[in-house]
């Protein structure tokens, strides 16, 4: 690499001498709103840092805010205005379309990336039956997931559903199957989606995006952006990094047998939580003494639990393996089988396409 640093040097002064003499309209731009506070817009261009910009207000970059709703700013740059969503990428004329670009909008469909918050997951605000609602991406969830608060605020009928049972962390949960006659995340909008409504304790204004929804989409993880689009994802090169290959299983969910601290265990892949989680039951099979981890509460679809945070010597799914993972012991009766959560997924990509899921090692 140092080799080549004078070089590299004199490419990047001819870059910028290049891109002096563009218009503004060609320069390559990813532009991104990240947030809404206090009437604002956080706007990012190129991954960089987000900026408080009020309607009429202009980035540096030469972004202008047109206006400031409430999931999502109107954007003017390149010549171009658009709406961009809470969680979207908008790309302007001109802009790359290396790994960090997103995908493009074509005749096949819509598209977005979706940049993590804080915690690693990937929350954004989109839409039920038109209403609007905060989204997590859940994997783990075979439903789009709603509790009854969030239903009857958004005019769901759902007590005239099927009541069924559901496995959550916290232990069995009911709930009531329901169809929603759209959902809408940025760009996305998809009709007649399966859905459930669980009454008591659990997600409030926070709906689960899962996989009724996302298994029509094709999902791609790159760096921290999730990217997802209704058309088909352009084919992998050949990659020699290593990599594990998932087959859907039932409801739209993953599953993978993962090695933890050399115990074989059954986990899902689940984008919505936030370590590697495991119950009690599973953490006395591997000889984990999870009692001496810090001890808290974990926030479960059926309410709170306790829950002692611990480290994991070694998470291996396939040839993937990671070691010191952040993990979460659950108490209570739990689900019988572990998450797979962002301690281990936010270090690979993911890439799905139809009934298989690729997990890739990042780094």
């Amino acid at each position: 690499m140092r080799a080549h640093a004078f070089a590299a040097t004199r490419l990047a002064r001819a870059a910028a001498a290049l891109a002096l003499c563009a218009p503004l309209a060609a320069a390559a731009a990813q532009v991104s709103v990240t947030g809404i506070l206090g009437g604002k817009a956080l706007v990012a261009v190129d991954g960089g840092a987000p900026r408080a910009l009020g309607a009429g207000q202009r980035s540096p970059e030469g972004v202008l805010v047109v206006a400031v709703g409430s999931d999502g700013a109107t954007i003017e740059f390149g010549g171009q205005r658009r709406l961009v969503r809470l969680g979207e990428t908008f790309s302007a004329p001109g802009a790359g379309t290396g790994p960090g670009a997103p995908a493009a909008r074509g005749a096949a469909g819509a598209s977005l990336a979706l940049a993590p918050d804080s915690t690693g997951h990937y929350v954004s605000v989109g839409a039920i039956n038109d209403r609007a609602v905060r989204f997590v991406v859940d994997t783990g969830a075979s439903l789009v997931w709603i509790s009854a608060e969030l239903a009857n605020r958004i005019g769901v009928d759902y007590r005239g559903g099927r009541t069924i049972t559901v496995s959550t962390a916290g232990g069995p949960k009911p709930a009531y199957l329901v169809r929603f006659a759209s959902v809408r995340l940025g760009s996305i909008t998809l009709a007649d989606v399966e859905g459930a409504v669980g009454e008591g304790a659990g997600t409030g204004e926070l709906a689960l995006l899962g996989m009724s929804f996302l298994s029509r989409l094709a999902m791609h993880r790159d760096g921290t952006l999730l990217r997802l689009s209704q058309k088909e994802a352009a084919p992998q090169a050949a990659d020699a990094r290593p990599q594990v290959v998932l087959r859907e299983r039932r409801a739209g969910l993953f599953a993978a047998e993962v090695q933890v601290n050399g115990v074989t265990l059954p986990f899902l892949v689940d984008t919505g939580a936030t370590n590697v989680a495991i119950d009690a039951a599973m953490a006395r099979r591997i000889g984990l003494n999870f009692e001496k981890g810090a001890p808290g509460m974990a926030q479960t679809a059926n309410g709170p639990v306790r829950a002692w945070r611990v480290k994991l010597d070694q998470v291996s799914a396939g040839a993937i393996t990671f070691y010191n993972v952040d993990a979460t012991v659950l108490d209570g009766p739990g689900l019988g089988v572990g998450l797979l959560g962002m301690s281990f997924l936010s270090r690979v990509e993911i890439r799905r396409e139809g009934d298989t899921m690729v997990l890739v090692k990042r780094f």
